[in-house]
């Protein structure tokens, strides 16, 4: 297994076969799981240590990888994040993280969705900045800041994927928001919906959802099509992060309107 770029996962995984199994094993570093994986195949190695994050990758790579293997056993491993101590700065920097998953939040998985939230007390304004999935950074932490996409940072867990972008951009981020598919859906649903301009007709992937040029309300699942589209689009990812954008803005005005305001307690 990778011990260098994901040794802290390996350690503890390591630690846990040789509490409740008795068995002390060591592990020959690979570059990659995807490495790892290879030598799998090819019997150089019996067996290998696996993140299942990672699985994905591999899979891209190796269709029929989950009819090759066999699990023998696993563990699943919690990381506790501290609650940031609260911002007294005129701005401060709010990162806002979806990640590709259904289920519950805690799951650790690649982040497709990053967006800065800028927020300014002073002038009571707030800019957002989207950073492409796709784009190609050092990865911070568990990464080794090795370049790779930016998604891949979510792999390693929120932290690297806020420390990858204070590094890229070379701010200070103070607090973060993450959601999966599944809390999304929650959300928008709380709101009622959501209701965002369309600038560009198009029918999504997900879900099957026509969405023509003009106001369009949006209910969480047309929201949540809305969102992950990016082929059907003409500036491909980039204008999907204009779409998330929107939706982000129109949360906001819900959640600031005088309705949403009636309805706090719920």
């Amino acid at each position: 297994g990778p011990t260098e770029t994901d040794n802290d996962n390996i350690q503890k995984l390591l630690a846990d076969i040789k509490t409740s199994q008795s068995k002390d094993l060591t592990v020959e570093n690979a570059t990659s799981y995807q490495a790892a994986y290879k030598s799998l195949l090819s019997g150089e190695a019996k067996a290998i240590v696996l993140n299942s994050v990672f699985e994905n990758i591999i899979e891209a790579e190796y269709p029929d990888y989950a009819s090759k293997i066999k699990k023998i056993y696993t563990k699943k491993l919690v990381k506790v994040v501290a609650a940031p101590k609260v911002s007294n700065n005129k701005a401060f920097n709010i990162y806002v993280s979806g990640i590709d998953t259904y289920g519950p939040i805690s799951s650790v998985s690649r982040s497709d969705v990053n967006i800065l939230m800028t927020v300014n007390r002073d002038t009571k304004k707030i800019l957002l900045t989207t950073t492409p999935r796709d784009s190609y950074v050092p990865i911070a932490d568990g990464g080794n800041n090795q370049k790779d996409k930016l998604t891949h940072a979510g792999i390693y867990g929120v932290d690297s994927s806020i420390h990858t972008l204070e590094n890229l951009y070379g701010v200070d981020i103070n607090y973060y928001v993450r959601l999966n598919f599944t809390s999304f859906l929650k959300l928008i649903d709380l709101l009622g919906g959501v209701d965002v301009y369309n600038d560009q007709d198009f029918t999504s992937l997900h879900g099957k959802f026509h969405f023509p040029v003009g106001n369009v309300h949006l209910d969480s699942e047309q929201a949540l099509g809305f969102v992950r589209e990016r082929y059907s689009l003409a500036d491909g990812d980039r204008d999907r992060g204009r779409n998330q954008q929107k939706v982000i803005v129109a949360i906001i005005q819900k959640l600031t309107s005088t309705e949403a305001l009636k309805n706090y307690d719920n």
